[in-house]
């Protein structure tokens, strides 16, 4: 039979070196390629081209044909030329082949567009070299088999330089034709250009130095033409049109929030678009306007009329200010943009009742006062100006700017308390020394899925400076502050109040860090932060309370209203950062920089939007196996546990298991731990991974065969939950997991015994 291509499956071939080589043609340059080898059963899934092809000519070399099939074979053979000749002679597919390669190598290598001029021409010169030297060859074959080469018909076109072969990059050598394509063929969006004003420069003209005006210019991305995109994407248009509202009365999202309920729009329109903002340093927000009746966009040939509106805006504490107009400083009379409290009271009153919080009537005619009189009213309320954003019909800053957990608590409170509670230990207990505590971190096991968030040395110089800061990155601080208690808690008293403290600091964090909260949790959350603050100032009665500490107050509320503050915060906003002060070191070229990098970030995404079948899907990371042995079901140990959960298996099914998967970008290795569950007690149930079992190459055939893990109890001291070893086997599914992070077993050894150790991320709360 003949073989089809499971990407487009719109091609076929008669061999397997046609596929392979239509794959290599048509996909090998997408932005998300991805296939299932599939043969001979093989699960192994590949993201690379080359590593699939490598891959069939190591471990498959003998299935290069399949069998042929009954049938009228000049009837088949006859089908298969049709797909296999519209394929090879289809310019389109080449052209857009070659401007998926122009694509990749500049998005992905940061390269610039005369550096990629450069590679093109050159890439031409080697491909005509090339078929050069396949046309004398052919014409050497000729002679010698006495054919003349003028009896076959179109031949010198084959080797002609107008051939798509020869010249692959036909309109698309320079920069101008690529960009002509791009919008033609991807749809791509250029950034829009705003005058703000013009400067007076002095610049050389006809040999002269003359002063000349110039243009200050900002630049955005239309967003309803971005929308257009995105949502031609049926997997972005699917989560738009199912909102994710939780059933369960658990708060995973802001559609559980109070906001959400409550918003004039979103609560009778679910499946209007909650617009998130995002401000920073790094400007990339869309200008954005209003209008009753929506907007109306060409969907994938269809009209629909779009509704949305500013849900929240993401931002570190000086953008939020800035951007809801109140005081920037950390030192003004009143310097928090959810109550009016003072820096004073921020500094002694530590329950959110405690102060008045502001409201969106009241936020308002403190505004107008501002505008009319001035200073005094601008001091006495904590506003220096209307917040342009309140011009938006159903977004106000009051309710709109959540706090932002990474920069308050990882890079704000969390590395205050630690350093302050290192440097107790090190200056003043004399408990352990920082060569001690250095070689911990070195020598720590933080887990496979911590490699990249592995905390830095502390150096004596950071310890001992004034700032609150350890210099260590959100990441780092987060696993540093998880982990520091199994990596020094040997050495702390039990009754030590500077570590309950500590531990308290970071059962506040498992509430605030969690995707999933209740509404019960906040009261109690409110009274930790409390009990905290108070305690901190009694413990560290030299050192100051900070406005991130004020802030933390208000974090029980605005979770109600927007749900988990996970979802709002501006850890991967930050992480985009690094792509444009990357690209804009390697361009070396500063003149313009906010048009160059908004064009070229338009690049990406065009790029990043194209698949093989013309549709996108780069946000669905999907499944991916890596290799791994081939067995019988049957020949299995736990072959009755897995047959239990997998009815539709028997003894001779094949399955894969391989030493790692990765499903939506989280990858499980055997040997991990996995929180499966609540036991009767309401303690989480843990299971160790030892075997990962492939069924089917979809989440569904995807089962972890494990260890059940007793959970002794929850030690607060070590703010870990220690597990036994049970020897009891269980099969679970990997859509079963309650939390979705792979975590590691932490072994403690004292002089007695060992003790075996789990330590989540965040909590998980019952419903």
């Amino acid at each position: 039979m003949p073989w089809q291509c499971s990407i487009c499956g719109e091609f076929t071939a008669d061999t397997r070196e046609r596929l392979v080589n239509h794959i290599g043609r048509c996909h090998g340059n997408d932005p998300n390629f991805h296939i299932v080898c599939g043969l001979d059963g093989c699960t192994t899934s590949f993201k690379k081209y080359f590593s699939w092809r490598k891959h069939l000519t190591r471990n498959h070399a003998e299935q290069s044909s399949q069998p042929e099939p009954e049938g009228n074979e000049d009837a088949l053979n006859q089908d298969q030329n049709r797909h296999i000749n519209r394929d090879e002679l289809n310019t389109e597919d080449n052209a857009r082949s070659a401007a998926l390669y122009i694509l990749k190598i500049q998005e992905q290598c940061s390269l610039t567009h005369s550096a990629v001029e450069k590679i093109i021409a050159n890439t031409t010169g080697i491909v005509r070299q090339a078929i050069s030297t396949v046309e004398m060859q052919v014409e050497s074959c000729l002679r010698e088999s006495n054919i003349d080469q003028q009896t076959i018909a179109k031949l010198k076109e084959i080797f002609g330089e107008d051939n798509v072969a020869t010249n692959p990059f036909h309109n698309l050598e320079t920069t101008t034709q690529q960009l002509a394509y791009f919008k033609t063929e991807f749809q791509l969006k250029e950034p829009k250009r705003i005058i703000l004003g013009q400067t007076e420069v002095f610049r050389r003209k006809n040999g002269i130095i003359r002063q000349v005006q110039s243009n200050d210019e900002a630049h955005y991305i239309p967003l309803l033409e971005s929308l257009k995109n995105l949502l031609s994407d049926e997997f972005i248009l699917n989560e738009i049109e199912s909102p994710h509202i939780s059933t369960d009365g658990l708060i995973k999202d802001y559609c559980d929030g109070e906001n959400y309920k409550t918003h004039p729009l979103f609560s009778l329109k679910p499946t209007a678009l909650q617009i998130m903002l995002y401000y920073d340093d790094l400007e990339t927000c869309n200008v954005l306007g209003s209008r009753d009746t929506g907007h109306s966009l060409v969907v994938n040939g269809q009209q629909r009329t779009i509704h949305g509106s500013i849900a929240y805006t993401s931002a570190d504490n000086l953008g939020a200010q800035a951007l809801g107009g109140f005081k920037e400083s950390c030192s003004a009379h009143r310097p928090c943009r959810y109550c009016l409290g003072t820096l004073d009271e921020m500094k002694s009153k530590f329950h959110e009742n405690d102060f008045v919080l502001r409201t969106k009537d009241g936020h308002d005619k403190q505004c107008d006062e501002v505008l009319t009189h001035g200073e005094h009213f601008s001091k006495t309320y904590g506003i220096n100006r209307k917040p342009v954003l309140n011009e938006s019909k159903y977004y106000h800053v009051i309710g709109g700017l959540p706090a932002d957990i990474m920069h308050d608590i990882l890079e704000g409170v969390l590395q205050y308390e630690v350093k302050e509670l290192l440097k107790h230990y090190i200056k003043v207990e004399h408990l352990f020394t920082l060569e001690h505590l250095n070689h911990q971190i070195a020598s720590y096991d933080f887990g496979y899925y911590n490699e990249k968030n592995r905390p830095s040395q502390i150096t004596e110089l950071k310890l001992s400076s004034a700032d609150n800061s350890l210099r260590q990155h959100a990441v780092q601080m987060w696993c540093l502050g998880i982990h520091l208690p199994l990596m020094i808690g040997d050495m702390i008293p039990t009754d030590d109040a500077h570590w309950n403290l500590f531990i308290k600091l970071l059962e506040i964090m498992s509430i605030c860090f969690s995707p999933t909260i209740s509404a019960d949790q906040m009261a109690y959350l409110q009274i930790l932060i409390q009990d905290h603050h108070m305690e901190f100032c009694r413990l560290y009665p030299e050192c100051s309370v900070i406005p991130k500490m004020h802030f933390m107050i208000h974090m029980p509320t605005l979770m109600l209203r927007h749900g988990p503050l996970l979802r709002a915060w501006c850890m991967r906003y930050e992480a985009k950062h690094h792509y444009f002060k990357h690209l804009s070191t390697v361009i070396g070229n500063y003149k313009n920089l906010s048009y160059t990098l908004a064009m070229r970030h338009q690049h990406w995404l065009c790029y990043m939007q194209q698949t093989g079948n013309h549709e996108s899907s780069f946000l669905e990371k999907g499944l991916e196996i890596h290799s791994g042995s081939k067995v019988f079901a049957g020949d299995l140990r736990y072959f009755n546990e897995l047959h239990q959960k997998v009815d539709q298996i028997n003894e001779i099914t094949e399955i894969t298991k391989p030493k790692s998967i990765s499903v939506h970008g989280t990858t499980y290795k055997v040997g991990c731990v996995m929180w499966v569950g609540l036991d009767e007690k309401e303690m989480p149930s843990f299971a160790l991974v030892k075997d990962i079992c492939v069924v089917e190459t979809n989440l569904s055939g995807i089962w972890f065969v494990t260890e059940v893990l007793h959970t002794a109890a929850f030690s607060k001291h070590f703010n870990a939950y220690e597990v036994n070893n049970t020897k009891h086997l269980s099969v679970i599914k990997q859509q079963e997991l309650v939390y979705p992070l792979p975590l590691h077993i932490i072994t403690i050894k004292d002089q007695e015994d060992e003790k075996h150790f789990v330590c989540p991320k965040y909590q998980i709360p019952s419903v």
